[in-house]
């Protein structure tokens, strides 16, 4: 089977890091057709992109014209190695993992320690002749039906929904229970309901009892986060693959940052007339080492306090407020 002179993006990373490549992967597409491979549980996020198609395994054994490995981890080059292709095109660490895999990729691009995510993808953008200095942007897709009957049986018309990502790949990102309640109870005053997003149904529903104010939640697939997102007045979250795609569909979003730095993670900018505001607080261990138990009980995000969370989302909702 072969794909002549078609492209193959390969992105087996984290929610975040698809999205925010995701400037690279549409600025080729408009050069000509592609197709992407992405983890089994992140399909749909490239649903209704001219001239993306998602593949999955059956593809790889396709004749592509070039690959190229956006993540360049041990994953995705198991994956490389089995395409036919004239040109791969990876990432490397350092110059020692460039060296030692020389032999699987006809080109890499440094993959940078520090700096900011996106911008960390410009130099494959450059080199495809796509604009190396555009925001990751993706495009709505309407609700289906199951999605608004979901909508019509809690009552809700979609005006004055607030979503909030209350948790993030590594729980130590996510946000206290104590600062989302308080959260809700703000906004319930400001006559919002809030969309509660989870993967974990039983987390949710707790914390929807416990909430005093107007909440729904689901744990919704990428596909219907891509239809339901555009719907909402603003995205509070932590530092998230969700937050990255509500901000790459034009919904403002507000990110309240512990253990990483928005300098380096939140989404860079939004469509004209909407933006993208952190809150954080500046701490010796920050940023820190995710994978360990923090010795300060996640100090970072436990003194942010829901009034200045709730003060910049009135400013991004009504910008005449800042």
């Amino acid at each position: 089977m072969k794909s002549q002179g078609r492209t193959l993006f390969i992105h087996t990373a984290n929610l975040g890091d698809v999205v925010s490549a995701a400037s690279v992967v549409t600025g080729a597409a408009l050069q000509g057709p592609v197709d992407i491979f992405l983890r089994k549980s992140f399909r749909g996020l490239f649903f209704g992109e001219n001239n993306i198609t998602e593949v999955d395994e059956t593809s790889l054994d396709s004749q592509y014209e070039r690959v190229i490995d956006l993540d360049s981890s041990s994953v995705s080059r198991a994956l490389v190695k089995k395409i036919k292709s004239r040109e791969k095109i990876g990432r490397y660490q350092n110059w020692i993992r460039r060296f030692k895999y020389s032999n699987i990729y006809t080109r890499q691009f440094p993959k940078n320690s520090y700096g900011h995510i996106v911008k960390d993808y410009r130099p494959i953008a450059q080199h495809l002749g796509c604009d190396p200095n555009k925001n990751p942007g993706l495009s709505a897709i309407p609700l289906n039906t199951e999605l608004s009957e979901w909508f019509g049986h809690h009552g809700r018309d979609r005006s004055g929904m607030v979503v909030v990502h209350v948790e993030a790949s590594n729980p130590i990102r996510s946000l206290p229970e104590a600062l989302v309640l308080q959260i809700i109870a703000g906004l319930t005053k400001k006559n919002r309901w809030v969309l509660l997003l989870g993967t974990s149904s039983a987390a949710l529903e707790a914390l929807k009892k416990k909430a005093d104010g107007q909440t729904a939640y689901l744990p919704f697939s990428i596909f219907e986060l891509k239809a339901i997102l555009p719907k909402a007045e603003l995205f509070i979250g932590p530092d998230s693959g969700p937050m990255h795609l509500a901000a790459a569909l034009g919904v403002p979003c507000l990110g309240v940052y512990g253990p990483t730095l928005p300098r380096e993670y939140a989404p860079l900018s939004l469509s004209t007339g909407f933006g993208v505001r952190s809150v954080e607080r500046e701490f010796s261990c920050r940023p820190c080492n995710q994978n360990r138990s923090c010795p300060f009980d996640r100090r970072c995000l436990n003194v942010i306090r829901a009034e200045e969370v709730l003060d910049l989302a009135k400013q991004l909702v009504d910008p005449s407020q800042a």
